[in-house]
C-alpha cells in the first residue's frame, strides 16, 4: 500500500511542477515571411492529421527557419489547433499549436 501511496504522490507532484512551467515568449521585430505553398505527402499510417509547416524564428541565426509540414498520429476525440504568428505592440511571436 505505501508503494501504491508513493506512486501516485510522485504522479501528483509531476503533473503540478508540469502546470508551473511557464513558457517565456519571445517577440520578433520583423514579421515572418508569407506562408509557404507545401504538397501534403501521402499519409504514411491511417488516422493521421497532416500538420501544416510554419516559419520558425531562429535566434542565434536572427533569422527565420521553414519547418516542413508532417503527419502525425491523430488524437482520438480531438481536434488539432494549427500555431500562428501573432502580432502585438512588442512584436511578432508564435502561437504553438495544440489539440483540443
Amino acid at each position: 500500500m505505501k508503494k501504491i501511496n508513493k506512486y501516485v504522490f510522485l504522479i501528483l507532484i509531476s503533473v503540478f511542477l508540469s502546470s508551473c512551467y511557464t513558457h517565456k515568449i519571445i517577440y520578433i521585430k520583423d514579421a515572418p515571411p508569407k506562408k509557404r505553398v507545401e504538397y501534403k505527402i501521402e499519409k504514411t499510417f491511417p488516422d493521421a492529421v497532416w500538420i501544416a509547416g510554419h516559419w520558425k524564428w531562429v535566434k542565434k541565426k536572427h533569422d527565420y527557419v521553414w519547418v516542413p509540414g508532417r503527419w502525425v498520429k491523430l488524437k482520438k476525440h480531438r481536434i488539432w489547433i494549427p500555431g500562428s504568428w501573432e502580432k502585438t505592440r512588442r512584436g511578432w511571436f508564435w502561437l504553438e499549436g495544440y489539440w483540443k
